[in-house]
């Protein structure tokens, strides 16, 4: 099938038109804007082969590659949308393991994997290593595998850059817990357990050489518990970074369980050092539906009435009490001044996360919060998951900004309300709401392709590749 089903497209042409027509008029400090500017539209939802996870795009922003970790054959596919309005599949790469990131940089690509994840019910065995692989796309209706490197167990992200004259990868070394309980390995993933037998996670930079991948030079950047400790992080000893973003000579590393935010310094790239870290605290008060009861109302505050007994707190895997509200984020990424990192605020546990989004000072100050507005403002358009109300609401997963034309954007994916939220930026510090865009079920990676005007999400549950496009005119502000 080539795009998204009638029901699909009947739910994106109702809500495309509520958030497109909605009356004007709007007060600038409602946090919406509707002036002149870039109104993204539909242009094609391609079905692709399996799953599509996460998605990065070259930088001509004609190939796509994306990750396929759930279908039954794991692969990095390629794709071509040189016409938008009509992609077509170039290529599957078959992959061994779990591929979990995918980034391209010039005519290369490379995809890490996760080889050996421990299986429910196992015995312990050591950790297998994982890979990165590296991708020759100078054909791109040919992909060449030239070579992988060994890496960490559990790598989740990856960004490349080229810094100083050398191609590099970070990568993300997760390493969720693997909790062994009667010498057999649990369901348990929740972080905090007593019995977590997994090694700390870590950032790890590799120097790569590809003419002869294999000798490319990975260099360790440990995240230490004191450091961690310092910064308030909930839980020191298990770092579990999640998402890399990168912006000139800085990265910016999720550590999504932890609660915070790691930036690196690149600018040596054989000597990547730790510059901070820092707790990105809990979510303010804001309007929300936090009871599941097929009915929305935005009642109630979170997470003040959990903080009340209200409703049960979050516990970790030792039963320990997490602080309701901690944002706990996915995806960052920064403005594309350098000035502001943006998180998706998806939480881990139930009533955590923000349910919405945030924006923060490279020496973690609270720049702005999204307080409610942007559930609020999808339960207007259709788009709010009740079901999920009891747990983290709409759970925005993926963000990316970037600068088109003269004006900068912000996207944001709520992966349960399977919607692209679109903000203006010109003020980093102070993000404006223009539209809401459904995208296919569950919205998980998102990729910005400023040069052609276009962005691309990769919908894990539906299996497609939602493009849009900006086109110049004015958006009508949403409703409230």
């Amino acid at each position: 099938m080539n795009g998204p089903d009638p029901a699909w497209r009947r739910r994106f042409g109702l809500a495309s038109a509520l958030g497109l027509l909605a009356a004007a008029g709007l007060a600038a400090s409602t946090g919406l804007r509707g002036d002149e500017g870039l109104a993204f539209r539909l242009v094609k939802g391609f079905a692709v082969p399996g799953k599509a996870e996460i998605v990065a795009a070259s930088p001509d922003g004609r190939i796509l590659a994306y990750t396929d970790s759930k279908g039954a054959r794991k692969r990095i596919g390629i794709v071509d949308i040189s016409d938008p309005s009509a992609p077509s599949l170039l290529a599957s790469i078959p992959v061994s393991g779990e591929p979990t990131s995918v980034s391209i940089l010039g005519t290369w690509a490379v995809a890490t994997v996760w080889t050996g994840p421990p299986e429910p019910g196992s015995r312990p065995s050591k950790p297998e290593p994982g890979r990165l692989l590296l991708i020759d796309l100078g054909e791109p209706a040919t992909p060449a595998l030239a070579g992988s490197v060994e890496i960490g167990h559990h790598p989740d992200s990856v960004k490349l850059a080229r810094i100083a004259g050398t191609l590099l990868a970070v990568v993300a070394i997760e390493n969720e817990p693997v909790v062994v309980e009667e010498g057999r390995v649990t369901r348990e993933t929740r972080p905090g357990h007593p019995m977590d037998a997994s090694a700390p996670g870590l950032v790890q930079v590799v120097l790569l050489d590809t003419a002869r991948p294999e000798a490319s030079a990975v260099k360790d950047v440990p995240l230490p518990e004191p450091l961690l400790a310092k910064a308030g992080l909930l839980f020191p000893g298990d770092p579990q970074p999640e998402f890399v973003a990168i912006h000139g000579e800085t990265a910016a590393v999720s550590l999504q369980e932890n609660n915070g935010i790691a930036l690196l310094d690149l600018a040596t790239p054989a000597s990547p050092r730790i510059l901070s870290v820092f707790s990105v605290g809990t979510a303010g008060d804001r309007p929300a539906d936090l009871t599941e009861d097929e009915k929305t109302s935005f009642t109630e505050a979170y997470p003040a009435d959990v903080v009340a007994g209200k409703h049960p707190g979050p516990t970790d895997a030792a039963g320990k009490p997490v602080p309701a509200g901690a944002r706990m984020p996915d995806a960052v990424a920064f403005s594309p001044d350098g000035t502001a990192i943006y998180a998706a605020d998806e939480g881990e546990l139930d009533l955590t996360g923000a349910r919405g989004c945030s924006a923060w000072s490279r020496e973690g100050a609270l720049l702005w919060e999204d307080r409610g507005l942007l559930e609020k403002t999808a339960s207007l358009l259709g788009r709010y998951p009740e079901g999920r109300s009891g747990k983290r609401g709409i759970e925005v997963e993926g963000v990316a900004a970037a600068a088109f034309g003269d004006r900068d954007y912000l996207f944001v994916l709520a992966e349960r309300g399977s919607f692209m939220a679109v903000f203006d930026i010109d003020r980093p510090g102070a993000p404006a709401l223009r539209q809401i865009l459904p995208t296919g079920d569950s919205p998980e990676g998102v990729v910005a392709i400023p040069s052609r005007n276009l962005v691309v999400t990769a919908d894990e549950e539906s299996g497609t590749l939602t493009i849009f496009e900006g086109v110049p005119g004015t958006v009508a502000p949403l409703p409230r």
